[in-house]
């Protein structure tokens, strides 16, 4: 037998210098819901990449100074929920006569436990945050939404074709900095890439695909999304009138730019 203590704390920087935190190092929590290692394997994602970039002469100081306000902030929300489900439980599971149980206590309806559910699945996939290597849209962002193209979650899955292959667009994306748009606009978005492609930090891929595809992952009237190579959304345009190689450049230039980054330490 091992003394244990359920903790709940997030570190108060991710980065100092070229010592990065992730995992247990930048965040504990309890082991409810098992969100920790999951929270771990998110850390190590979003930072490989960045670090793969600099290391090849492929990205600026501003990709590794996002890190920490782009995962901190996640962090923060895993803990808390982690923190609520433990609690929760244990009152779940208190005997009646204890004192963490009383009159008042319920148990959970149904929508109680969708709701739950939802959340749960949500910090899985990576909840939303409000900055990071991405363009946020204006709307308000729901941190328990599941990935529906959104910019700073997950890029939402569907089954495509490519390469003679029935693959999920998560593969499709992963490894490289993907342009995902549909047939309808495909050209239009081809030709705007290849004029602003010198901005970017490493080469893109374009993958076109049905444009019933593109409608379920977030993109309509042939718009296009730009995904990272950790499988989250960087940027999207809807329509088809953000198609030019001037729209590209100047989101090339917010996502790399070092005053970016520095603007929001």
């Amino acid at each position: 037998m091992l003394p244990w203590e359920a903790g709940a704390r997030v570190a108060e920087r991710f980065r100092h210098d070229r010592i990065f935190l992730a995992g247990d190092a930048a965040h504990v929590m309890p082991p409810s819901g098992a969100f920790g290692l999951n929270a771990a394997v998110q850390d190590a994602h979003a930072l490989s990449w960045r670090l793969a970039s600099v290391l090849r002469d492929a990205g600026s100081e501003a990709l590794l100074e996002a890190y920490e306000a782009e995962r901190r902030e996640v962090a923060q929300v895993i803990v808390q929920h982690s923190v609520r489900e433990f609690l929760g439980g244990a009152e779940r599971h208190a005997p009646p006569d204890s004192d963490q149980s009383g009159p008042g206590d319920r148990e959970p309806s149904t929508d109680d436990v969708e709701d739950l559910k939802r959340e749960q699945l949500a910090l899985v996939l990576g909840p939303a945050n409000s900055y990071g290597t991405f363009l946020a849209e204006v709307h308000a962002t729901d941190p328990f939404g599941l990935p529906d193209g959104r910019p700073g979650m997950r890029v939402p899955h569907a089954w495509i074709e490519a390469d003679g292959r029935r693959v999920s667009t998560i593969d499709v994306v992963a490894h490289q900095w993907t342009l995902l748009t549909g047939r309808i606009n495909a050209d239009r978005w081809t030709e705007a890439l290849r004029e602003a492609l010198p901005l970017f930090v490493s080469p893109v891929l374009t993958q076109i695909v049905p444009d019933e595809v593109a409608a379920r992952v977030g993109i309509t009237f042939g718009g296009a999304m730009l995904v990272r190579p950790d499988g989250v959304v960087a940027w999207r345009s809807v329509a088809h009138d953000g198609a030019s190689g001037t729209t590209l450049s100047a989101v090339a230039g917010r996502l790399f730019s070092p005053r970016v980054a520095a603007a929001k330490r």
